[in-house]
């Protein structure tokens, strides 16, 4: 071997021996913390008045709930189950969006409340070997989501002529899809960015008391679809 190929040889194996160990190891843990933003793709049927269906046939409007996006402080922490396969849950606090109303504007009616949401998550990851230091990592899992804390707006009682209003929503299982990227900065350190789909079906009602309108009470009551994409920006450390 020529001196020039033995020094080339001899280069490569020292970068390489000198290069800090990037993949992931069983054992490991990785917190995450950085920002979420939720951009819900709903759809939901029409609202429905107990004993008379639609209420848009009686308004002659097409009627839906609609929801707005929620941007949050966010932490994530996996373990890793083996070298490529970890396990990873999500905490955060609980996320507050806008409900609104469509095709209830002869009414005076367009937002009808706000309400809260904890979106528990557990998703099993596979992270794509690379040797470099960037990390590719996929992920499948379940999601629970918690809905608490509805509010209807104090204009909503008098547009509808009633004596009090009530909003509810179910809370619902949901499966989780994710795709995400580490960037390693050093053996500890990473910046990540993600995202995760949220295959994710609710039920909600709107109690209507005393209403005179109807000369008492009322219920609207429709199901919708929010499937939620979940965009996250994070700072990562490994333990």
């Amino acid at each position: 071997m020529s001196t020039f190929k033995k020094l080339a040889v001899a280069t490569a194996l020292s970068t390489t021996a000198a290069m800090p160990a990037f993949a992931y190891e069983k054992g490991d843990f990785i917190v995450r913390s950085g920002y979420s933003t939720i951009v819900p793709n709903e759809k939901s049927e029409a609202l429905n008045l107990d004993g008379i269906g639609d209420v848009g046939n009686l308004l002659g409007t097409t009627t839906s709930l609609t929801t707005d996006n929620s941007s949050q402080p966010t932490m994530t922490i996996t373990y890793m189950l083996s070298d490529n396969w970890g396990v990873e849950t999500l905490i955060a606090p609980p996320p507050e969006h806008n409900i609104y109303a469509e095709g209830l504007e002869p009414l005076g009616i367009s937002k009808l409340g706000t309400y809260k949401h904890l979106p528990a998550t557990l998703t099993l990851q596979y992270y794509i070997p690379t040797g470099t230091r960037f990390q590719p990592y996929l992920g499948l899992g379940v999601n629970y989501t918690y809905f608490f804390g509805e509010e209807t707006v104090d204009s909503l009682a008098s547009n509808l002529y009633a004596s009090d209003t009530e909003l509810s929503i179910d809370s619902a299982f949901g499966l989780a899809a994710q795709v995400g990227m580490d960037y390693r900065i050093n053996e500890k350190w990473m910046i990540s960015a993600s995202a995760m789909y949220i295959d994710l079906e609710t039920d909600a009602e709107l109690k209507i008391t005393d209403t005179a309108l109807l000369g008492g009470d009322a219920t609207l009551k429709t199901s919708a679809e929010l499937n939620p994409m979940v965009y996250f920006l994070t700072v990562g450390y490994r333990f």
